[in-house]
Order: structure tokens, then sequence, then C-alpha cells
């Protein structure tokens, strides 16, 4: 359903065999559950373990937003998307690219979607994707020039 539970997480850190008292796993669990709904989805995971991307990488996140939501409604349709994103595979430019447009298309609005198509993205998914993505590489400019292949911005 998109979403741990703190039965689940503590199941998970579990079967990785990774141990924590209790007190240290409400510690975690609160700090995960930022905002105390009693579950923890992807972005809060990812914001709780390595926290928000820096402003040059924001920077280039809301001016690729901006493309796919120029209303400034914070959402956006899957149509819009597809007008707009350019799928890459890597963010080395030295990788030859494999896989065709339209898999790679696919792939990209399916991390929006669980349990079916979605209608509707929304700048904290698209947000919490490229947070994700940016863990990936630790230049900025590389990061931005994937960004701008994607995006066009």
């Amino acid at each position: 359903d998109g979403v741990w539970r703190r039965d689940e997480l503590e199941s998970a850190l579990k079967s990785y065999r990774l141990k924590l008292d209790y007190e240290d796993f409400l510690v975690l669990w609160g700090h995960l559950d930022q905002d105390r709904s009693g579950v923890v989805d992807l972005g809060e995971f990812i914001r709780g373990l390595v926290g928000e991307v820096n402003e040059a990488r924001f920077g280039v996140i809301r001016r690729a937003w901006s493309k796919v939501d120029p209303s400034c409604t914070g959402t956006t349709s899957p149509v819009t998307i597809r007008h707009f994103y350019n799928p890459v595979i890597s963010l080395n430019p030295n990788e030859e690219e494999s896989g065709n447009k339209s898999s790679l298309m696919e792939e990209f609005l399916d991390t929006f979607s669980i349990g079916g198509k979605k209608q509707t993205i929304t700048f904290s998914e698209f947000l919490d994707y490229h947070t994700a993505i940016s863990l990936t590489e630790a230049s900025d400019e590389v990061f931005a020039r994937y960004m701008k292949t994607c995006w066009n911005v």
C-alpha cells in the first residue's frame, strides 16, 4: 500500500538482522514518522535517512516541476509528464542507454502509482522521487545535467 506501519518496519529491520532495542526503535520511528500519522511513506523514509536535497538540487527539481505544473496547482497528470519527460537510464553520460523510451516512460510513471494507474502526481511525490535519484550522484553538476536532459530545463 506504499507505506510502512511500525510493526512492518520492525519486522523488516529484524529480517536484515539490524538489531535495535525497543527504545532505540521508538526513537527511529519517531524520526521517520514526521507527520505522526502512524505510517511512514517513501518521502518520510528518504527524508528521515538522508535529509533534504541541497538548494542547488532543489532549484533544478523545482524548475522541472514548473514545466509540468505551469498553473502552480501542486499537481500534474501523467499526460503532462509524458509531454515533457525525456527518460534516461543513467546519470553518467558515458554509459550507453538501453531499453526503449516508451518502456522507460512507463517505469517512471509506475513509480508514482501503487496498485493501479495514478491520475495525478503531486509536487511532494515528484520531489521525493528526484531526491531518491539525487542520492545516486555526489556531484551537483552531474545531477543538474541529468535533470536538464530529462526535463529540458
